[in-house]
């Protein structure tokens, strides 16, 4: 899993993953490259930047 530094999704990551290697990525803008590259697997967000990253990386898919 792939978070920002400091946002709410590492906080939720902190409070409420604890099985998975959670990964903080300083650069938001590039957050969802590193999940096409293989890097990270998945990252949790709004629905609607995960709707918008699927129309920017059509190989990516959300679940709202």
């Amino acid at each position: 899993m792939i978070v920002n530094p400091g946002g709410t999704n590492e906080a939720f990551a902190k409070a409420n993953i604890h099985q998975a290697t959670v990964i903080t990525h300083s650069d938001n803008t590039t957050i969802f490259d590193k999940i096409v590259a293989g890097r990270a697997d998945v990252m949790i967000t709004d629905g609607s930047e995960t709707e918008y990253q699927a129309k920017l990386h059509p190989e990516l898919c959300a679940l709202c």
